[in-house]
């Protein structure tokens, strides 16, 4: 019976901390609330249970009709010195691959409650990565990883 308590309460904080993790993906890549998940890989695969370091959260969304991507602060490709900040910190510059417009920030602290960001190129060595990628079919492929 301790057991199933057990996992029942993992399973519920895992689904909560999922959530939350959309949410905060959405913001920082400047999706809407509404944006349907399409994919998503998040806590607890790259961190232990009630831990943060080695973050790697993110997915796919689908944006409402009438997002812009340019309004929501996206470059139009190619953008390469933000390909060559993702490839040199963090190996994920395949995550702009086919991409018609990117958004690549760093915050250099508490990644997922991040107040403010900077772009990619702006920093010598990125702390954490928070890569948005517009797809050709309009949906949006994001990264958030950090290293701390």
């Amino acid at each position: 019976m301790h057991r199933v308590m057990t996992l029942a309460l993992l399973l519920v904080a895992c689904g909560n901390q999922d959530a939350a993790d959309q949410r905060a993906v959405r913001r920082l890549c400047g999706l809407p609330d509404d944006a349907a998940v399409v994919s998503w890989d998040g806590f607890p695969s790259r961190s232990g249970f009630g831990q943060r370091e080695g973050l790697e959260v993110g997915g796919t969304f689908r944006p409402s009709a009438g997002w812009r991507a340019e309004a929501a602060g996206y470059r139009l490709t190619p953008w390469p010195e933000a390909r060559a900040a993702a490839e040199s910190a963090f190996r994920l510059g395949a995550v702009f691959d086919g991409a018609r417009a990117i958004r690549c920030e760093t915050a250099g602290d508490d990644v997922l409650r991040a107040a403010r960001t900077r772009p990619c190129d702006a920093v010598p060595r990125p702390l954490d990565l928070i890569a948005c990628a517009e797809l050709s079919t309009g949906e949006v492929r994001a990264v958030v990883r950090s290293a701390y």
